[in-house]
């Protein structure tokens, strides 16, 4: 699921830096780049304190408070990630009609065929 996410925020991070957003360079757009940004590097923290916690045993009861510490961690990131996703899905606005237009000029036209029943 982390992956789907991390795809997820690099797609929006390219729609972003594109011509796919409505007025760049405004208030919403940098907003909007900052907090996929925050949301990328937050799931990059993530994978590693999991890294670290994957290779630890929790047996050993002298690393136990620590690992449960950066457990915590890990979970308060993953709801700021949450966060940071829904509101930058409110942020982020696609001008649909610039985009379509551009895509039907680049689509080639096609011609059927006529036949002659005569």
């Amino acid at each position: 699921m982390d992956g789907a996410l991390l795809a997820a925020n690099a797609a929006q991070l390219r729609l972003l830096l594109t011509d796919g957003f409505i007025h760049p360079k405004e208030p919403k757009w940098i907003i909007s780049i900052t907090m996929v940004v925050a949301s990328i590097l937050a799931q990059c923290i993530i994978l590693i304190i999991l890294a670290y916690l994957a290779r630890n045993n929790l047996a050993n009861r002298a690393k136990k408070p620590y690992l449960d510490t950066m457990n915590n961690v890990v979970l308060i990131l993953t709801g700021i990630i949450f966060c940071l996703n829904v509101i930058t899905n409110v942020f982020v606005q696609i001008d649909f009609t610039n985009l379509i237009e551009n895509t039907a000029s680049n689509l080639p036209t096609f011609e059927w065929p006529t036949t002659n029943p005569s």
